[in-house]
């Protein structure tokens, strides 16, 4: 090496690589995390939909070695109650859910409205 040529020290190596944000899995493939249906968390009363299905799904979904689940949050749901009043509840058990088999949770933040695009369930 020169003096001139750019050499990254080992920490800055360290915190470049995708694994220093991600989970590795040990077996050397592709941590996979599956989407959560977008009407997991009710627009109407703000709590986990279908809990007893989403409970069978997460444990399939551990099961099968998934990493973990992406979900959207909805700001609609969030801020139901006007600016600045934030409700968590739903996302707070949601996530209880998903920790307690073990899964890793990708927030998506949307602050769009659902589109019923076709396969897509909305709110």
């Amino acid at each position: 090496n020169s003096s001139n040529e750019f050499s990254p020290s080992d920490s800055a190596k360290k915190y470049s690589s995708p694994e220093a944000f991600c989970c590795k899995d040990p077996s050397g493939g592709v941590p996979v995390f599956v989407m959560l249906p977008l009407d997991s968390v009710s627009f109407d009363n703000n709590k986990v939909t279908r809990k007893k299905a989403m409970n069978a799904s997460l444990l399939a979904l551990k099961t099968a070695g998934v990493k973990g689940v992406m979900m959207n949050v909805w700001w609609g749901i969030v801020e139901k109650d006007g600016p600045h009043k934030y409700n968590w509840d739903g996302y707070k058990e949601l996530i209880s859910m998903v920790k307690k088999f073990g899964l890793k949770v990708q927030a998506i933040m949307s602050f769009h409205q659902c589109s019923g695009n076709l396969g897509e369930s909305c709110l």
